[in-house]
């Protein structure tokens, strides 16, 4: 598959891939699966167009993932950048968060309900705000918890894609990779206020491919983008592994 890439930050670097005629920004079941067929992004930390929102229904803290048409930060990008960067969220405004809760390739997750693990700092402290799902390379598809199931359709991909993506990481001597979120207790405080949005991104094979949580979109990273042509091929190559999807 033919890329548009980009080398900057994540304003320059959207802004970038945008320029190009009916094109997509990638999102990271796309990145994984494209780096089983090139070796050079498996050396690279590449912005990802899926969307972090982080509410409250009622008092269960919750995530929603969505896809770039809905990503509150890229579509509202000049002030999504800034406000990440002086805040380290984005709060959001109703009217978006309706439209991308309602979307229909949105998948919403009960941050309570997913096995996430504390990062030890200093002195054997636990980091407040970020924890991370463990996910082996070798067993990711052997899952029973539900919502972790629909986390990792959602980053990996599905069908024989999501096969060789997942070789890929096993081959390079990768056994466990993770997924960054911010942790439920967080979440419950910081949404009491309203909804926020913050970036994903996804890191090298150095840190073991794992998909980090972020508030700095004025850091240096790749980002790639599909065409239009390339977007279509991609659906009709979904479709026709739709036997083979991994449950």
């Amino acid at each position: 598959m033919s890329l548009i890439s980009i080398f900057g930050n994540l304003r320059n670097a959207y802004r970038g891939i945008k320029i190009q005629p009916d094109s997509s920004m990638c999102h990271i079941n796309q990145l994984m699966q494209e780096r089983a067929r090139d070796d050079r992004m498996c050396d690279q930390q590449i912005y990802a167009a899926d969307g972090l929102i982080f509410f409250l229904e009622g008092n269960t803290p919750k995530v929603a993932i969505t896809r770039e048409q809905t990503n509150p930060v890229l579509q509202n990008l000049e002030e999504a950048c800034q406000k990440l960067s002086s805040t380290g969220i984005y709060r959001l405004r109703p009217k978006e968060v309706t439209k991308s809760l309602r979307d229909h390739e949105t998948v919403i997750l009960e941050l309570s309900q997913l096995p996430i693990c504390s990062i030890l700092e200093r002195y054997d402290t636990k980091d407040p705000l970020f924890g991370y799902v463990k996910v082996s390379t070798n067993d990711y598809h052997n899952y029973t918890n539900p919502e972790l199931h629909k986390l990792l359709h959602r980053v990996q991909g599905q069908g024989r894609g999501r096969v060789r993506a997942m070789k890929k990481l096993s081959e390079a001597g990768i056994k466990e990779t993770k997924i960054y979120l911010l942790k439920p207790e967080y979440v419950v405080e910081k949404a009491k206020n309203g909804p926020f949005a913050m970036i994903w991104w996804l890191n090298n094979f150095r840190f073991n491919s794992n998909i980090v949580i972020d508030n700095h979109p004025f850091d240096q990273r790749h980002a790639y983008g599909i065409g239009k042509e390339e977007q279509v091929a991609l659906k009709d190559t979904f479709r026709a592994t739709r036997p083979y999807l991994v449950k």
